[in-house]
């Protein structure tokens, strides 16, 4: 499955990646970078890094527009500015302990 997606994904940037290759660097048509690596090069197989770039945005009503915040969250945000509160930002991924490591 995730073979069948990696090689649709490079096929639009002309590049492979097999035995004789066995890691690629490629750019996706959106300016995003897939790094992909098989076995026997990898202890596990087919490991996979798509690497998007920021938008820059200098105010929370751009990131709104651009869809990468809801209007409530924005204002959740300009509030907690306001009063002085520490905010984390993680993605959905962090794990518990990664966060705790910052205290």
């Amino acid at each position: 499955m995730v073979q069948d997606l990696v090689e649709r994904m490079l096929k639009q940037s002309g590049r492979r990646v097999d035995l004789s290759s066995p890691f690629v660097d490629a750019s996706l048509p959106d300016g995003s970078r897939l790094h992909v690596v098989i076995p026997d090069v990898t202890r596990r197989p087919w490991a996979l890094n798509i690497r998007k770039f920021v938008v820059r945005a200098s105010h929370l009503d751009e990131l709104v527009g651009l869809g990468a915040l809801t209007t409530h969250a924005a204002r959740f945000l300009e509030v907690c500015v306001e009063v002085g509160l520490n905010v984390i930002v993680a993605p959905r991924q962090t794990r518990l302990a990664e966060l705790e490591a910052g205290r």
